[in-house]
């Protein structure tokens, strides 16, 4: 094939085949050859083309490089690199479950090669184990960027159609939404997951299955697998955030996260993921009792500073990883006694039925908290975690989830604080000057020293409470005056009266101040409390009345759709649809034969039955380039020009423009040929139809006299295309004829 010589098949996809080959130095090469009956569906060639033109500009370590491209006997081909190791799913067929630093290498590895893409405007879209690449040196190369996005081309995705491995997409990639780096980022997320669990979570045999369990996430990490440390937890969680603002922001940033993770590993055995090419599982029990060992050095730092329960976890950590580290066992004995903790399994009924409760509620919190309280009770710290954690996922504004997890594991806990929570707070006697009592469910599961329960009532301050009382010791009276002599019972009066004048002239001022303070502010409180309480009980009133008009909308839809009137209407629609497939794919039957005129009376009578479907768009653009290869050029582009203006951003607006010019060109109509192709070369230059759009403007701008500016064009189809191109020697040639210009 060109300049390369072909040894032997290496394997077949769903879109190409895979040979071995060798260049003319004799170095290995990978050549990816387009299967013969996808070659001339324009969706797959695009897929293809695209490929090349993703891959082209990506020169980094951990990318596989592209070496050439060309077409042989009407087939397109790619050459790059031959990666000798085989896939990471290779790897994970001889061990499903890699140890933390293996799987962290290959993360870092990963994200690196993200990086570089990204920071070239390419977004993967396929990761998956399968396109992840090793070489016996021990690096990771990302390959097959078929399905990759560049910035500034349309979309490949058509109606009815989601490309991609669904058990690696993102939310919004299996929603068919916009995608950016940060779905790149969620996939990878997924692949670090399953290295360390051996469990994709979303996979399945039925795609629509594996798209929906996308959609609801996946159970943490840590209750997988219970020796995952919290820091390497909190990069996969933020990784597989199910909002995209919610994840890292970049590649680079998420590699600045996982970098100190293995910078330790990686300086003492920076040839890891080689060693383990050879022997995945022989490396993985090494590394997990080195892992276990450097856990119960943690443990018994954290046990000298008397912080038994985080000991106690980093402990079951290490004996989990390491049974027969002699030294972890025992003092994870000593730990538990002394604690009087168990983390065996449970036997209490209770527990048992409020984990039947979970699994068919995941979001019950409530259950969550109870589960937690009752392990707590038992001395089970792993498991109460585990469930703590799981409400704070599902309560991340709740401070005293927080601080229960950061008394338990010795880790700080950040919680997320809004306005929302604040209103809360003192609808629920949070924020005010009165005691309430605590709502229900929301019972303190561990006490916190110095923890208040609430903020207690202000005592109302009298007379009595300003005097002295009679326990605060003896009353000091003024001595008698010498020249008077008084009875006993005169002096006490005056003595009393001369106090409380004296304490008054003292103190009576300020005293008077501070309780118009805090009247002033008791009133102030109580009035802002009942105004946010009128508001919040007022916004309830009306959620309710909306949730009430919108499930009652619900049911009237619903009883319509069950009712003989919806089924009938539903039969319709149905038997509308097959129907409009069924003529779609007759169509394209008939274009593929050659038959363009009988295409364009089956696509007249799709869309005039069918408008509204999306059937109907693709009959529009099939019935245009049907009547622009019929000869038909006045209607064909009629067709393309009100096409390109009623679907701007479809997948075949970028085609639409190219054929419009062309159709201009057929009717030599130069100058109404640029503003179509002027668009498509401008707004879309790495669509793979650019490059045959400066073929075509160039040859309109020579016909309208405008020969240096066609020179131009046709030196930049030549700067991207291969001599094997037939674009590439149309250029030529046609650069040949052009007549010679005068620079100003």
């Amino acid at each position: 094939m060109g300049q390369f010589l072909v040894e032997r098949r290496l394997g077949r996809g769903g879109m190409a085949t895979v040979y071995l080959g060798q260049d003319q130095a004799g170095t290995p090469v990978a050549i990816k050859v387009m299967l013969p009956q996808l070659a001339s569906e324009a969706s797959f060639l695009e897929r293809f083309l695209r490929e090349v033109e993703a891959t082209r500009s990506l020169t980094h370590k951990n990318v596989v490089q592209v070496l050439g491209a060309g077409e042989q006997d009407g087939l397109p081909y790619l050459v790059c690199e031959y990666v000798e190791g085989g896939s990471l799913e290779t790897m994970l067929e001889e061990c499903p479950r890699l140890a933390l630093d293996l799987a962290l290498e290959i993360g870092v590895q990963l994200f690196e090669g993200l990086a570089h893409a990204h920071q070239q405007g390419i977004i993967h879209r396929d990761l998956k184990p399968a396109n992840l690449l090793l070489t016996t040196g021990g690096v990771l190369k990302v390959a097959d960027f078929g399905v990759a996005k560049v910035a500034g081309a349309s979309s490949l995705t058509r109606t009815g159609a989601l490309f991609g491995t669904p058990a690696y997409m993102s939310p919004e990639q299996a929603q068919g939404l916009h995608v950016d780096a940060r779905s790149d980022l969620f996939s990878a997320g997924v692949i670090v997951y399953e290295l360390l669990t051996g469990i994709n979570p979303h996979k399945t045999e039925d795609p629509s299955a594996a798209l929906l369990r996308v959609q609801l996430g996946v159970p943490p990490i840590a209750e997988l697998d219970p020796t995952v440390p919290p820091e390497v937890e909190v990069v996969i969680e933020k990784l597989l955030e199910r909002e995209p603002d919610a994840r890292y922001q970049s590649a680079v940033e998420a590699l600045g996260a996982l970098l100190p993770l293995v910078a330790e590993v990686r300086g003492k055995q920076p040839g890891l993921l080689a060693e383990a090419l050879l022997d995945p599982v022989g490396v993985s029990r090494r590394l997990r009792m080195e892992q276990a060992e450097r856990f119960r050095l943690r443990a018994r730092q954290l046990f000298a500073e008397s912080s038994f329960l985080p000991a106690a976890l980093w402990l079951s950590r290490a004996v989990t990883l390491d049974p027969e580290n002699e030294a972890a066992q025992k003092l994870f004995a000593q730990v538990c006694q002394r604690e009087s903790l168990s983390f065996a399994p449970s036997v209490n009924p209770k527990i048992a039925e409020l984990e039947g409760a979970v699994a068919k509620g995941p979001d019950n919190a409530k259950a969550l908290l109870q589960l937690a309280q009752l392990f707590r009770l038992e001395g089970n710290v792993a498991k109460a975690v585990a469930q703590l954690k799981r409400v704070l996922r599902l309560r991340p504004s709740d401070a005293y989830v927080a601080s229960q997890l950061s008394q338990l594991t010795g880790e700080r806990f950040a919680v997320r604080q809004s306005s929302t929570d604040l209103a809360q707070g003192i609808d629920t006697g949070g924020h005010v000057a009165q005691a309430r009592a605590r709502p229900v469910g929301r019972e303190p599961l561990l006490p916190v020293a110095g923890q208040s329960t609430g903020i207690e009532r202000l005592p109302d301050i009298t007379e009595e409470a300003a005097l002295p009382s009679a326990a605060s010791g003896p009353q000091r009276r003024p001595a008698a005056p010498i020249a008077v002599s008084l009875p006993r019972e005169a002096v006490e009066p005056i003595a009393a009266a001369s106090t409380l004048e004296l304490f008054w002239r003292a103190y009576g001022k300020r005293l008077a101040t501070v309780v118009a303070v805090v009247l002033v502010l008791g009133w102030a409180v109580r009035r802002v409390g009942r105004m946010i309480e009128r508001a919040t009980s007022e916004t309830d009133r009306a959620t309710a009345e909306l949730r009430a008009g919108i499930q009652g909308g619900n049911q009237a839809l619903a009883g319509a759709s069950t009712g003989p009137e919806g089924a009938a209407l539903r039969a319709r629609l149905e038997q509308g649809m097959r129907d409009a497939a069924s003529k779609l794919e007759a169509a394209s039957a008939l274009f593929r034969r050659g038959s363009f005129l009988e295409a364009v009376q089956v696509c007249d009578a799709l869309i005039d039955r069918y408008p509204k479907l999306p059937e109907a768009t693709e009959a529009a653009f099939l019935r245009a380039r049907a009547l622009l290869l019929a000869g038909r050029d006045k209607e064909a582009l009629e067709a393309l020009s009100r096409f390109a203006s009623e679907h701007r951003g479809s997948a075949h607006y970028a085609e639409a423009l190219l054929r419009a010019g062309e159709a201009n060109l057929k009717l030599h109509d130069a100058k109404d040929a640029l503003p179509p192709l002027d668009e498509l070369v401008r707004s879309l230059p790495d669509s793979p139809f650019a490059t045959e759009g400066y073929l075509f403007r160039a040859r309109a701008l020579a016909d309208n006299g405008d020969a240096l500016s066609a020179e131009a064009d046709y030196r930049i189809v030549i700067g991207r295309t291969g001599p094997a191109d037939p674009l590439h020697a149309s250029a030529r040639e046609a650069l040949k004829k052009l007549p010679p210009t005068k620079i100003p």
